[in-house]
């Protein structure tokens, strides 16, 4: 999960761009293939099912990020302020 968070630049607006193309990526996969093999297009409850899975994996993921985040920055204020009290 840490190459995601890369990837999104440790940004929340960033992640939900992300996740916003894969929708839209499998959108046109899943339009593409519907006409190949019906010769039409249409909605089914697999739209919704993904659409719901997707975005409430977005949740989790962006969750985790704000919890690494949190920790990352725990860490370096307790560093910082060992670092500085033996100077007062």
């Amino acid at each position: 999960m840490t190459k995601l968070f890369i990837l999104a630049r440790y940004d929340a607006i960033r992640l939900f761009g992300l996740s916003t193309c894969v929708w839209i990526a499998e959108q046109i996969i899943s339009s593409m293939v519907e006409r190949l093999i019906w010769g039409e297009q249409f909605v089914h409850w697999f739209d919704v099912a993904f659409v719901i899975g997707l975005f409430g994996l977005y949740a989790h993921i962006a969750s985790r990020m704000a919890d690494k985040i949190t920790v990352q920055f725990n860490r370096n204020q307790t560093s910082d302020h060992k670092s500085t009290k033996g100077t007062q």
